[in-house]
């Protein structure tokens, strides 16, 4: 994991809508969002690296990823939807366990009960038991945000989906920072547009993904 993000200060997140998923998205995805008849697909909501370390630089849309966040763990959490968040580690930096960076931030933390995968690599499956979990507890598909953009967000949501998972991955409710080659838009845009969309994970909106969690 490289670079770290810090928050606007003064965000304020807003309330959490909920709005029908648009018929063209149901459409393009039917064979998705169902599973026999009458029944769901048994979905979680994957919060990765939402740490205070990554929240304390300036991240790209920053404030609109917060939101979005805290729009779909409100859907997911008022409708039964199991929550998981994963949580970077790494001796000697930001992410040291236990330290303040490490925490997860306040305005999207766990709840009593919320499993917490921690991992020490970008993605959360190696060398953690998140796979087995998920298995083991009947889980298809997996709605994707956190961060960054194109290191542990990417990593996880390739390995997701050859491993077999359906992935959706709401646009705009992931992040990253400039890295001093490329800005943080253009790694924003060219690693969820060109790379994942379509490849590797569905992207429908935040309002589509917050929908398909209280569905």
């Amino acid at each position: 994991m490289a670079a770290v993000l810090r928050p606007n200060a003064g965000v304020i997140l807003l309330g959490c809508l909920e709005t029908s998923i648009s018929a063209s998205w149901k459409q393009a995805f039917s064979g998705s969002l169902g599973h026999g008849k009458g029944i769901m697909k048994k979905t979680v909501l994957l919060v990765i690296d939402t740490q205070q370390a990554l929240l304390d630089m300036g991240a790209y849309r920053g404030a609109e990823m917060l939101d979005a966040i805290c729009r779909m763990l409100l859907a997911a959490r008022t409708h039964g939807r199991e929550v998981i968040y994963v949580r970077h580690n790494e001796a000697d930096s930001p992410f040291a366990p236990n330290s303040p960076g490490w925490q997860i931030a306040a305005a999207v933390a766990p709840q009593a009960g919320e499993k917490v995968v921690d991992k020490w690599y970008n993605s959360a499956f190696r060398g953690t038991d998140l796979l087995d979990y998920l298995r083991g507890n009947g889980v298809e598909r997996l709605v994707v945000v956190g961060m960054m953009t194109e290191y542990c967000v990417e990593a996880t949501v390739r390995a997701a989906s050859d491993l077999g998972f359906e992935v959706i991955l709401p646009e705009g409710a992931n992040s990253t920072l400039d890295n001093g080659r490329w800005s943080a838009k253009d790694l924003y845009e060219h690693h969820n547009f060109d790379i994942m969309r379509g490849r590797f994970a569905a992207m429908p909106s935040v309002d589509e993904a917050v929908a398909l969690l209280s569905d």
